[in-house]
């Protein structure tokens, strides 16, 4: 699915203040260890740091904040996930990245729930996993994000992880303003 499908029901909240170029994604990739979808950096270029409908982030690599900065925030969660199987034996159905086809968070929301791509093949086949942020509940979705997020707004996809007012009527997106 195209940036511009999402843009049709979520408008960007303006310019993004900071637009990465080939380079910078080359050098986030080398450091996360692999490629990222195409959906994605089409996302961070349109949107940069949104926090939408009052609810979900999509973790941005180029922002400081280190709860929102996705190189930060995916190697915290992948660590925690770590820890819950290996040192407290909870059930994780799921490898984690960087193990082949691994969890790579991607985004959270305010209810500590957290969204994941699983890396099954190229990264623009990789598919959606959410995961309840107290609970051992997952829930796939068979698609990419942007197409994730279009049809979670528009509610033609219902994430039973998700309370029942978001999505709002009227979704919107607002920018994530960083401490100077």
């Amino acid at each position: 699915m195209s940036i511009e499908q999402l843009i049709k029901i979520l408008t960007p909240p303006g310019t993004p203040v900071f637009v990465p170029t080939e380079a910078d994604w080359l050098a986030v990739e080398a450091e996360v260890g692999t490629a990222l979808p195409i959906d994605y950096k089409h996302f961070i270029s349109t949107f940069g740091p949104v926090y939408i409908d009052q609810f979900l982030y999509i973790y941005d690599p180029f922002v400081k904040n280190q709860y929102l900065n996705f190189i930060k925030a995916s190697k915290v969660q992948s660590d925690v996930l770590r820890e819950l199987r290996d040192d407290w034996q909870e059930e994780i159905p799921y490898p984690i990245f960087s193990e082949s086809g691994g969890l790579l968070a991607c985004g959270r929301d305010d209810n500590g729930n957290s969204v994941f791509w699983r890396t099954i093949g190229t990264p623009d086949q990789w598919t959606i996993v959410v995961n309840e942020g107290r609970a051992p509940e997952y829930e796939e979705f068979p698609i990419g994000l942007t197409q994730f997020l279009r049809g979670i707004l528009t509610k033609e996809i219902r994430c039973r992880i998700y309370p029942r007012g978001f999505p709002s009527g009227q979704p919107r997106a607002y920018e994530v303003r960083e401490e100077k």
